[in-house]
């Protein structure tokens, strides 16, 4: 979304997946932050990547992916200090809110959410009022990770939205 609205020309179409514009309310941001800082230095001195993917994946916005063959894949490739970096750097508590910049975005934008994902299929219902070109699709059956737990779904609406004819 950043790439989108600081660089409007770069992309014609953007597909996003279980996404989000940040957290808006300035004290409900800095609790995330604050949060996402403390889990980052309990995993540096936890010093256990498989405990933390296992307390990570069990959280209730996971349900229904942990159990997937391939949740975890490229998950190990990362070092403990790259995920707690993460977690600083890139969290949502992190992130500038780009919510009054959506109506900036001049790509073509399809918002992909899963059903039993409410809090993010709320989100993206949120962004398609906002961003001029965009449609939300809800995938059925999946959570927050469409992608993962209906991937034929998922290849078949983003294979309808690049399809020349869409446009």
């Amino acid at each position: 979304m950043q790439l989108a609205i600081d660089f409007p020309l770069a992309l014609d179409r953007l597909i996003l997946f279980s996404a989000t514009p940040g957290i808006e309310n300035d004290a409900d941001r800095e609790l995330r932050r604050a949060q996402d800082m403390a889990l980052a230095d309990h995993l540096e001195a936890e010093n256990d990547l498989e405990a933390f993917l296992n307390r990570w994946l069990a959280q209730e916005i996971f349900s229904g992916i942990a159990s997937l063959p391939y949740a975890r894949d490229g998950r190990h490739d990362h070092s403990i200090h790259e995920l707690a970096q993460s977690l600083r750097l890139a969290g949502t508590g992190s992130m500038e809110p780009l919510w009054s910049k959506l109506p900036d975005i001049k790509a073509s934008v399809l918002l992909v959410s899963g059903s039993q994902d409410e809090k993010f299929t709320e989100i993206a219902a949120r962004m398609v009022t906002r961003i001029p070109h965009a449609r939300h699709v809800v995938i059925a059956g999946a959570g927050h990770a469409p992608q993962l737990q209906e991937p034929e779904a998922c290849v078949e609406v983003v294979l309808a939205f690049l399809s020349p004819s869409d446009h």
